[in-house]
């Protein structure tokens, strides 16, 4: 097995153990997309201004829903969310998605 099989296979077990909601995303057309995320309700991300505030935002595979884009809007634990911003894949593989409740 490689080392790039293995180091797919680790994240993977990792992520399914840290997985704490899922996400869902509802087209206008078609089925809901429905999809494991590692949800921060408060966050701490840097704004604008430089300023740390607390912001919800959840962490995911982006196999899982390779088209997630900023402004469309997904529901975590039954509350609406648009996406505010999709931040670049971390060394592991795994994608941090910024949110504002809708």
């Amino acid at each position: 097995m490689s080392f790039e099989a293995i180091e797919a296979q680790v994240n993977a077990t990792v992520f399914g153990a840290l997985t704490n909601a899922t996400a869902t995303y509802t087209p206008g057309v078609g089925d809901p997309v429905v999809f494991p995320v590692v949800f921060d309700p408060a966050g701490s991300v840097i704004n604008e201004f430089g300023l740390v505030t607390q912001q919800p935002s959840f962490t995911m595979q982006p196999a899982a829903f390779a088209a997630l884009a900023t402004n469309m809007v997904v529901s975590l634990r039954g509350v609406d969310y648009a996406v505010r911003s999709v931040l670049p894949l971390d060394e592991g593989g795994w994608q941090r998605v910024q949110l504002a409740k809708e």
